[in-house]
């Protein structure tokens, strides 16, 4: 049987970002990783100052879990 498979991407006005293929059930510290280990380096890609970005995400409990949201709010960008 075909089972699916999850990724994590980042789309901005200048381009896509990178596709983080997903292992098993994501948790908020393996989300966290991917955040730190590829949002900025999108954002540096796409040609876009950091202090002009807003980042977007629905309110899945990793993506508002404390370690995740204590990151975000010491990036540069704004948060959605």
């Amino acid at each position: 049987g075909g089972g699916s498979i999850m990724v994590w991407g980042c789309i901005t006005k200048n381009g896509v970002g990178p596709l983080v293929k997903i292992d098993g059930i994501m948790k908020k510290e393996q989300y966290l990783a991917i955040l730190k280990n590829n949002l900025p380096a999108a954002i540096e890609k796409s040609g876009l100052s950091p202090e002009n970005v807003v980042f977007q995400q629905y309110n899945d409990p990793k993506h508002t879990a404390k370690i995740v949201k204590d990151w975000l709010e010491n990036q540069e960008f704004s948060i959605l």
